[in-house]
């Protein structure tokens, strides 16, 4: 089990200049120096509490890359 020592919220700056879009600010949570939550304001909870908490780097799209996802019980 991770007992996390160091849990904050950091603001990121992600550039999605490859999908046509500009910089979006947005917030990260971070724990323990490992990003678990990379855009804040981007992730969306799923009807079965499925979240992808790694959005695309790229884009900013939710599903646009396999993995980082988490599901809330």
């Amino acid at each position: 089990m991770w007992r996390i020592q160091n849990l904050e919220k950091g603001e990121v700056t992600l550039d999605f200049s490859s999908a046509g879009l500009g910089s979006f600010r947005t917030s990260a949570l971070i724990a323990d120096d490992t990003t678990i939550v990379n855009a804040t304001t981007l992730v969306d909870v799923e009807d079965d509490g499925c979240v992808q908490v790694i959005v695309c780097q790229a884009c900013g799209s939710v599903h646009c890359e396999p993995g980082g996802h988490a599901q809330i019980l």
